[in-house]
């Protein structure tokens, strides 16, 4: 090994560099993905995803070969550069952290080639699973998850012959009623679950066909067994009283439900062998022998031309990423007004407000520049309009507004429905979100260089985009909520919010910065 670290220094070197350039172009890529494995627990395995991967890695080096670089790796640079300068300028950590695997894949592609990718696929696959989904994926995946609980629980909860009745993700039992919260959708067991079945599928010897369905079949594992958990809770509540759905026996609860994931899936997989493939339990993850055939890339290649340019090459392409990271973490950005939300008027004909100071914890997890909220009460009505807006000069590296998608589950509310409407030609979202017993309605949307925006996908397109040719990724979230009184109908708060929108609402583009 060391008489082939001397014989190609000018490549290792070359990788060393590359290595060091890239973690200063995906510090905080990686930063964030700490804070999300420390602060969810639906992504705390992913501490234990890099160590898996290394023993995989170990597990498989005797079947690799030095082969030096396949040309593959520009093509897995260049997407990783384009990844990563996408992420930076449109606050989707998401795509700066696959960009990290992709490093990971170039770093085998140049020392392996592809014959590397070939034999080490599974421990750079497995890295995708430390990887959180971005929360505009993660909030509908949660409500769905929420709400097919829910379903499942109270079909379950019918057939031990209790009365219950199923309002959103809130089930009655009559006498007391659970909310299914976010917390409860499954998804912080599915994740796991989902990455012990990847681990299965890879090292079970098997046809390819039962490896697929021990992966895929994690989903329904997981989804199954917790609405059998929530139904176990409601059981638990109606027998014992709420306290036996809080604290220390609720997650004990959550534990017992994981440990049973893990039980069902060892159970397929023993029943798997047991039909198809009919050897002893220890050999189902016998590894695989070493092929003959993989000994052709033995050497370094001899061209050495072909090696030259392609080491240039990949100077060329890591030196413009570093360029062009360089240039966009330090342009100036186009100079906008400034805004003084402060100073916006919260006496209007038949509406009077009242502002609402924000917690000095709320104010720092929302690290704005600038907002405003203030709730405003109309002479007709008993029941206030909240208007917040939360404004940032810069949405670069994810300081950007959070979608009320990700915000109201995270409050304790739940998502009735939601769809999109439009009045006097500017579109919004609209929102019936509701908690035990109270519901409210939500209008919100969001204003990106004076354009007003519902789509999260479209917004960061345009953030995209803006940035490129006015280098400006300035941005604002507007939101007007207003609660239900219980004798209320739904199209009495509608026109509530229709006519605040008409009278304040509107106002607000004048202290908002100018389209460019």
């Amino acid at each position: 090994m060391l008489l082939r670290l001397k014989q190609s220094w000018p490549f290792a070197l070359l990788l060393a560099l590359s290595l060091i350039a890239f973690g200063y172009m995906a510090f905080d890529a990686v930063q964030e993905l700490v804070r999300r494995w420390s602060t969810e627990e639906e992504y705390g395995h992913g501490w234990l995803v890099p160590l898996v991967s290394a023993y995989i890695f170990r597990r498989e080096s005797d079947r690799l070969n030095r082969s030096g670089p396949s040309y593959a790796v520009i093509l897995a640079l260049f997407l990783m550069a384009v990844l990563l300068l996408l992420g930076m300028i449109s606050g989707l950590f998401f795509l700066m952290q696959v960009s990290v695997v992709l490093m990971c894949v170039s770093v085998v592609l140049f020392w392996w080639g592809a014959h590397g990718v070939r034999v080490l696929w599974g421990a750079l696959a497995f890295l995708l699973f430390a990887i959180p989904l971005p929360y505009m994926l993660e909030s509908p995946i949660t409500a769905g998850l929420q709400l097919n609980s829910s379903q499942l629980a109270v079909s379950l909860i019918s057939s031990l012959g209790l009365p219950v009745y199923l309002a959103g993700n809130i089930i009655d039992l009559g006498i007391l009623q659970l909310q299914v919260v976010e917390a409860c959708s499954g998804l912080r067991y599915m994740y796991p679950l989902m990455s012990l079945g990847f681990l299965a599928a890879y090292f079970y010897q098997g046809p390819l066909f039962l490896r697929w369905w021990l992966f895929f079949s994690t989903v329904p594992i997981a989804v199954i067994l917790n609405s059998l958990r929530i139904a176990l809770v409601a059981w638990l509540a109606s027998v014992a009283g709420v306290s036996a759905s809080e604290g220390l026996l609720h997650d004990f609860e959550g534990l017992m439900l994981f440990a049973g994931c893990m039980l069902v899936l060892l159970a397929e997989l023993w029943l798997l062998n047991a039909l198809f493939r009919q050897k002893p339990l220890s050999q189902m993850f016998d590894a695989p022998t070493r092929n003959a055939t993989e000994n052709h890339h033995a050497e370094w290649p001899l061209e050495k031309l072909r090696g030259r340019l392609l080491t240039l090459f990949i100077v060329v392409l890591i030196a413009g990423a570093a360029s062009a990271f360089y240039w966009i973490d330090n342009r100036k950005a186009q100079a906008i007004t400034p805004t003084f939300l402060a100073s916006f008027p919260i006496d209007w004909p038949h509406w009077q407000g009242v502002r609402v100071p924000m917690a000095a914890g709320t104010r720092d997890a929302l690290a704005a520049d600038d907002y405003l909220s203030v709730n405003f009460f109309n002479v007709q009505s008993e029941m206030p309009v909240n208007f917040f807006v939360s404004f940032y000069g810069s949405q670069r590296s994810g300081q950007s507004p959070h979608s009320p998608k990700v915000c109201i589950p995270g409050g304790g509310w739940s998502i009735e429905s939601i769809d999109q409407r439009a009045a006097q030609g500017k579109a919004f979202n609209r929102v019936v979100i509701v908690r035990q017993n109270q519901r409210q309605l939500v209008h919100y949307w969001f204003v990106e260089r004076g354009k007003v925006v519902t789509n999260e996908y479209e917004k960061k397109w345009l953030l995209l985009k803006d940035f490129l040719i006015h280098g400006r990724t300035d941005g604002a979230l507007v939101r007007i909520t207003t609660p239900l009184a219980s004798e209320e109908s739904l199209s009495q708060a509608e026109a509530r919010l229709g006519q605040f929108m008409n009278t304040v609402a509107q106002k607000l583009e004048l202290y908002l910065p100018a389209p460019p």
